[in-house]
């Protein structure tokens, strides 16, 4: 813990500028940066020869920027789930239709569950996380957080469209 830096440390840390890897110019050859080693290194990525489509994904595509645009997809997925519950329970019009109406409402439900989980992200709001966590806390991890997405899209199936009729429904069949 008290010894010195051994002296080929040294060596390379006087050799290393003072900006990381990542901002400084790729190579002029378009090959792996010389500060950081070989391919896979952090701050030597492969630069594409041609410029073309990678050479911008790469520099915009991040992990955060994929996380953020998947959020805000599960959001959009959210109120077209909860937009479909409306419209199915507005065409509820009587007794024959309850399983129309309690899958639009268990549909509208997981929709605000969905939304209300993703939005926790970007305005937070302590006492509704605790209580995501607690209750829903599968929401928090990516595998069963699919699974739920999964349901959710097999339960969709379980919702007419407007202006559509099942076999069932004799009377309200109009050709």
């Amino acid at each position: 813990l008290g010894r010195a830096a051994p002296h080929h440390l040294e060596r390379h840390s006087e050799a290393m500028s003072s900006e990381p890897a990542w901002m400084s110019e790729p190579p002029a050859d378009g090959g792996v940066a010389s500060t950081g080693g070989g391919a896979g290194a952090p701050g030597s990525a492969v630069q594409p020869k041609d410029g073309g489509i990678m050479a911008c994904c790469a520099e915009c595509i991040t992990p955060l920027r994929f996380k953020r645009f998947l959020s805000f997809w599960n959001i959009t997925m959210a109120a077209l789930m909860g937009l479909c519950s409306v419209m199915t329970i507005e065409n509820v019009d009587g007794a024959d239709d309850t399983d129309d109406l309690f899958v639009s409402l268990y549909n509208f439900i997981f929709a605000f569950l969905l939304a209300s989980y993703e939005a926790t992200k970007y305005w937070p709001y302590p006492r509704l996380h605790d209580m995501l966590r607690r209750y829903f806390g599968f929401l928090f991890y990516s595998f069963s957080r699919s699974g739920y997405l999964v349901f959710c899209a097999f339960l969709q199936f379980g919702l007419n469209a407007p202006g559509t009729c099942k076999e069932s429904d004799d009377d309200a069949c109009v050709e």
